[in-house]
């Protein structure tokens, strides 16, 4: 006949009850993550944006964290009505000749992109450590 063992299932309880109070942490950790990188592009833009009068380069703001489903995202914009003309190029005032663009923001976005999968791979190894460490 087969006997019934007792199992001690507390601990087992204990992690699953920590692992449901790290949930609020971790969607506090990708916001912090994507905050930062909209920083860093902000960033990025603003020192390379031309400077006459310093308008252009003030106007870079940063929105803050839309989600929608799985999907987080901020965005960096610069509502001057030049801000485009000096991004991708325009034409002179006596259309004869181009002026190329700076692509501020297009080139920091591309070099932020290139890093993203580096930083939050870090920042998720960091957080990991952090919840398998419990009391």
């Amino acid at each position: 006949m087969a006997k019934t063992g007792r199992c001690d299932f507390s601990e087992l309880k204990k992690f699953a009850k920590h692992l449901e109070k790290q949930e609020i942490k971790a969607k506090a950790m990708i916001e912090r993550c994507i905050n930062d990188l909209g920083a860093e592009v902000l960033a990025r833009a603003k020192l390379r944006t031309p400077v006459d009068t310093g308008d252009l380069r003030r106007a870079w703001t940063v929105s803050s964290i839309t989600r929608t489903g799985n999907c987080y995202k901020v965005i960096v914009s610069n509502n001057l009505e030049y801000a485009a003309y000096v991004e991708y190029g325009h034409r002179t005032v006596n259309h004869r000749k181009w002026v190329p663009g700076k692509f501020m923001l297009t080139i920091s976005t591309k070099e932020v992109d290139k890093l993203t999968p580096a930083v939050l791979e870090r920042r998720v190894r960091n957080f990991l450590n952090q919840v398998m460490r419990y009391d």
